[in-house]
C-alpha cells in the first residue's frame, strides 16, 4: 500500500468545491479489511479516473510551533502545514505531536464534514507518519469551530431525545439551512438561535463516547442517510484518537456539538423509536466476511468506509445495528 498512499497524497486533500479526497482513507480501510494488492491498485485507478483531483497548492511561508495556531481554518495553509507536521513528527515523534496539537484541533473536528478527523485517525492506525502529516495539515486548513458549549446544568443523558427536541425547536427550518457542503450547513446550523439551548443540555462525561456512538449508528441504521454515515465514521475516528486526549469530556462535548450540527445540516431526518431499533436489530443480515467482501469489491469510497467503520465498531460495541446498516449500505439487503 505504501506506494499507493504516497501517490494518493500528492494532490490536495480537497478538490472541486471543497470536496474531500477520500483515496488515502479508502486505501487504508481496504487494506485493513484484507483486500489484496491487486484490488488496491484497481480501486486507486478507478478513483483517479472518476475524480478531478487538484494539485497540492504551492507552499507559502513556513509555519512554526508559534505560528501554526494562526493557520487554523486557513484554506491556503495546506502546503506549509504539511511541512510543519513532517518536521514536528520527525523531531518530536507521534505521541508528542498528537498530545500537543489535538487540544487545538478538536474544537474544529467537524471540518470537511469530519473527513480531516477521519483521515488523521486512519493515518495513526496504519502507522504512516507521512500520511499523518498530510492529515493533520488537512485538519488545520479545514478547521471548523462551532462555538463553545455553554456552562450550566447538563442533565439529559440521551442524545436521540435531544435531537428530537432540536427538531421540534427548529420546526419550520427543516431543509432551510442551505449551503454548498455539509460542513457549510453545519456552520450555519450551529448559529441558529434555537441550537445551543437544546444541544448544551447533554451530559457528556469521560465515558460518554459509547452513548454518542450508539446514537449515531441508530440514526444511520434507521435512515441510511449520507450525513449520518459521516457521524458514525467520525465517532470511530474519535475513538482511535482519544488515547492522546487529556480532556476527554471536552472533546466529547465538541463532538456532540458537531454531530448535532450535522443532524440539522442533513435536514433533520425522522429519528428511530426504540421499537424500530429492536426490529432492525432482529433483521437477518449477512455475516461480516460477506459484507467486507462486498465492500472491498465496490468502487464507492463511502461503501468501503461504512463497512470498515461498522465492522470495527461492532467489534468493540457488539451491536447488530452495525452489521445491518453496513449490509444495507453495501446493497446486500433491501
Amino acid at each position: 500500500m505504501q506506494h499507493l498512499l504516497e501517490a494518493a497524497r500528492r494532490p490536495s486533500a480537497e478538490y472541486g468545491g471543497r470536496l474531500a479526497n477520500h483515496l488515502p482513507m479508502a486505501l487504508i480501510a481496504l487494506a485493513r479489511m484484507g483486500a489484496p494488492a491487486a484490488r488496491l491498485d484497481a480501486f486507486a485507478a478507478a478513483y483517479a479516473a472518476r475524480k478531478v483531483l487538484r494539485p497540492l497548492p504551492a507552499a507559502g511561508p513556513a509555519l512554526t510551533a508559534a505560528s501554526w495556531p494562526a493557520a487554523l481554518g486557513d484554506t491556503a495553509a495546506e502546503g506549509p502545514a504539511r511541512g510543519y507536521f513532517r518536521g514536528a513528527l520527525a523531531q518530536a515523534g507521534r505521541d508528542r505531536v498528537l498530545r500537543g496539537h489535538l487540544p487545538a484541533l478538536l474544537p474544529g473536528l467537524g471540518g470537511s464534514a469530519f473527513h480531516a478527523l477521519i483521515r488523521t485517525a486512519y493515518a495513526v492506525e496504519c502507522g504512516d507518519d507521512a500520511e499523518l502529516a498530510a492529515a493533520l495539515a488537512y485538519w488545520t486548513m479545514s478547521h471548523l469551530p462551532l462555538g463553545e458549549p455553554a456552562a450550566g446544568a447538563a442533565a439529559e443523558a440521551d442524545p436521540l431525545r435531544l435531537l428530537a427536541e432540536l427538531r421540534a425547536a427548529l420546526d419550520g427550518r427543516i431543509g432551510g439551512v442551505e449551503g454548498p457542503t455539509i460542513f457549510a450547513r453545519m456552520a450555519l446550523a450551529a448559529r441558529l438561535p434555537g441550537f445551543a439551548p437544546v444541544v448544551d443540555r447533554l451530559a457528556v462525561g469521560v465515558d460518554g463516547l459509547p452513548v454518542l456512538a450508539a446514537a449515531a449508528v441508530a440514526l444511520f441504521a434507521h435512515t441510511a442517510d449520507f450525513t449520518a454515515l459521516h457521524m458514525m465514521t467520525a465517532l470511530h475516528a474519535l475513538r482511535l484518537l482519544l488515547p492522546w486526549v487529556e480532556d476527554r469530556p471536552g472533546a466529547l462535548r465538541q463532538a456532540w456539538r458537531a454531530l448535532a450540527a450535522a443532524y440539522v445540516a442533513a435536514a433533520m431526518p425522522p429519528l428511530p423509536t426504540a421499537d424500530a431499533l429492536d426490529v432492525l436489530r432482529r433483521r437477518a443480515a449477512p455475516g461480516w466476511p460477506d459484507i467486507l467482501a462486498a465492500a472491498s469489491a465496490s468502487d464507492d469510497e463511502h461503501v468501503v468506509k461504512a463497512a470498515y467503520t461498522a465492522w470495527q465498531e461492532d467489534s468493540v460495541r457488539a451491536d447488530p445495528l452495525y452489521r445491518v446498516a453496513a449490509a444495507r449500505y453495501a446493497g446486500l439487503i433491501a
